[in-house]
């Protein structure tokens, strides 16, 4: 039986490949980067190396591959679970801005006025504090008040007027925004 074990760079693509499938399933924001994904990768294929006994009469491959899906799967399972720890938007938002000391804006508005467009900052604010406007919006079409933030924030897209591509961009952007600022705050 032959003995040798190949080196990392044959595995380059299998490394890659289920990197891949690891960073398409993780939550948005993604946690890390593909890079890190990719660097996981090899650090599994250091300890195969190392867990590697050619008397057991298996393919090192075959280790490899089981090892690197199991360490995947773990990651994911691990990056879900912090997510749904987190607490809803709206209860973190004030949070994140109360800890974040920006150097010219006095509140928070006035910080979010320098970073977001028009509807994105118009959004937080019905959001955060809805407006009468909004409160007589809802009461018009909706018999119940709600407070599941899901609900909520599909209100407000219907009460601003957007249209789901225009959604897609706001949420998008406020994902970016808040993943900065939770970077910056930490």
């Amino acid at each position: 039986m032959k003995t040798s074990i190949p080196p990392v760079e044959t595995f380059r693509r299998l490394i890659c490949l289920q990197a891949n499938r690891c960073w398409e399933r993780l939550p948005v924001p993604r946690p890390c980067d593909f890079d890190d994904l990719s660097q996981e990768g090899f650090l599994v294929y250091k300890e195969a190396e190392r867990r590697y006994d050619p008397r057991r009469r298996t393919k090192f491959i075959t280790l490899f591959t089981l090892m690197l899906q199991q360490h995947f799967c773990r990651m994911m399972r691990r990056f879900w679970r912090q997510k749904n720890r987190q607490e809803p938007l709206n209860t973190r938002l004030p949070q994140i801005l109360s800890v974040i000391q920006p150097a010219v804006p006095a509140t928070w508005e006035e910080f979010f006025c320098q970073r977001l467009s028009e509807l994105a900052r118009s959004f937080v604010r019905e959001f955060l504090t809805p407006s009468a406007e909004f409160q007589t919006f809802c009461q018009e079409r909706y018999k119940k008040i709600t407070d599941n933030p899901n609900l909520l924030r599909r209100r407000i897209f219907e009460y601003l007027g957007c249209e789901n591509r225009r959604r897609k961009e706001i949420v998008a952007e406020l994902r970016l925004k808040l993943s900065g600022s939770l970077a910056r705050a930490s």
